[in-house]
């Protein structure tokens, strides 16, 4: 697998095993080239991502004053359009480079890189403002003297500031083996999911003649 990051010719992009990756996160584990007799599958496979970073301070009430803010790193999953829990991807998501580059896949394995079903980052932004006024709408006590009330505050749309919001392909390894005892094991590799300081994988495991 070669891995540039310098432009291609429309004859090379167009031989079918050229590919230009835009706006995801840096490749660096290379299975690309292993080529052990039990391997019979690979796969590369990007996945799409929004992310927000976002802030926001209010204040409610007075006699006194409840204060109110939050900060924090939103990512929402672009097939899914679910907001995503996973601490790590977020992580990962929020400290690295997003980077273009091209791959030559010179038919070692397959490449897909997913479209999001989201249209655009519009909509990307409205469901997170969706998911940041839900989970920060919170009961609080406001005292006026001797007496207390129970309130509900909800931030408004137009508190919530976006400090930096942007689009990201995720990449993950797809590896299939073949054991001795007729088993298929795919395994998933990421560059950026890590436990420990080992890639993190999940193995699923069939019997001999189920796909």
């Amino acid at each position: 697998m070669d891995f540039e990051r310098k432009r291609m010719s429309n004859e090379e992009l167009s031989n079918g095993t050229s590919y230009s990756i835009k706006n995801a996160l840096p490749l660096s584990i290379n299975y690309g080239e292993v080529d052990y007799t039990n391997i019979k599958d690979k796969e590369l496979v990007y996945y799409p991502y929004y992310f927000s970073e976002f802030s926001f301070r209010a204040s409610a009430g007075k006699s006194p004053p409840v204060l109110f803010e939050n900060s924090g790193f939103v990512v929402l999953d672009g097939l899914k359009r679910r907001i995503v829990n996973d601490h790590l991807l977020v992580k990962e998501i929020r400290n690295h480079s997003i980077e273009d580059y091209f791959l030559k896949t010179e038919n070692q394995y397959r490449l897909t890189l997913h479209k999001p079903i989201i249209r655009d980052f519009r909509e990307a932004r409205e469901l997170v403002l969706e998911h940041i006024i839900k989970k920060n709408t919170v009961r609080y006590t406001q005292n006026y003297g001797s007496r207390s009330y129970d309130r509900i505050f909800v931030p408004y749309r137009n508190i919530i500031r976006f400090i930096r919001s942007g689009f990201v392909h995720v990449v993950v390894w797809y590896v299939e083996r073949h054991e001795a005892d007729g088993r298929k094991t795919k395994i998933l590799y990421s560059d950026h999911l890590e436990k420990n300081g080992m890639s993190y994988y999940i193995v699923l495991t069939a019997k001999k003649g189920l796909d």
